[in-house]
């Protein structure tokens, strides 16, 4: 949210996003494409004033253990996920030219449409001019928009998976619906891949006792024995191929839970 105080001294740009007009997803892909993107080597995560002072940024983040910088992690990040989100006009028209494809085409449309809405929210209330060290010209664009928007959604864990003492009970100050509605990016395990046939070496984690709630650590041990140099997998969920496409860029052959929608119409 940016705050019609400041030292911008009125104007357009100096309105406060309203109420609803962004997900809460939508700040962490601003900070996404900021520390992807930044000309420093290490961008900090903490501002100087967190109620909109002159948007620039220190050193330190805020709570126990917090990094300074996530641009290490933030970097090994792929360039690009292959959600219909981001594809041409020219691969977006092979859903038009068949039943099936409709509803996801009709999807893309309006995830499209929302991220170009919160697009135009943060601008218009002066996220480019208001910080301008955070984020100079060229950094926020409308394809950086959508490489933070296919990535987060496409690498980004449900809370509800993780320790409670990470999202509530005290440690956080956003309620649970929020992170619920957030998620969360977990290096490495962003990293897993799908699979969830019984032999697949399934990736879990655990708390192992006090002192890894008192150093917040989680442990990651594998579901079944797995041979050295093959992968670890975990489960995305029993999902459809259109789901699996639209939110993380691949489909899976073979898919048992596949299904594809067809309507008709009877005709005396």
């Amino acid at each position: 949210r940016s705050s019609s105080s400041g030292p911008s001294g009125g104007g357009k740009g100096d309105r406060p996003a309203g109420v609803g007009s962004i997900s809460h997803r939508a700040p962490a892909m601003a900070f996404l494409i900021h520390q992807r993107f930044s000309d420093d080597d290490e961008p900090p995560v903490s501002t100087a004033d967190d109620r909109g002072g002159n948007g620039t940024a220190s050193r330190g983040g805020e709570g126990r253990g917090a990094p300074e910088t996530f641009a290490p992690y933030v970097r090994t990040l792929p360039p690009a996920v292959s959600s219909p989100v981001s594809w041409r006009r020219n691969e977006l028209a092979l859903l038009a030219g068949c039943i099936p494809g409709m509803p996801s085409l009709q999807r893309a449309a309006s995830r499209t449409m929302q991220l170009a809405s919160e697009l135009s929210a943060l601008v218009d209330a002066g996220i480019l001019h208001r910080f301008p060290d955070l984020f100079p010209p060229g950094t926020i664009t409308w394809d950086t928009w959508v490489w933070a928007a296919s990535v987060y959604e496409s690498r980004s864990l449900p809370a509800s998976v993780m320790p409670s003492w990470i999202w509530k009970d005290g440690h956080t100050s956003s309620p649970p619906e929020v992170w619920e509605s957030l998620g969360m990016l977990v290096p490495v395990l962003d990293m897993v891949n799908h699979e969830d046939g019984p032999d697949s070496g399934q990736a879990g984690w655990r708390l192992s006792g006090e002192e890894d709630i008192e150093a917040r650590r989680l442990t990651v041990s594998a579901g079944a024995r797995v041979r050295k140099h093959c992968q670890l997998y975990r489960s995305y969920g029993r999902l459809d191929n259109e789901t699996f496409v639209g939110r993380y860029g691949f489909a899976r052959v073979g898919n048992p839970a596949d299904r594809v929608r067809i309507a008709w119409a009877l005709s005396d």
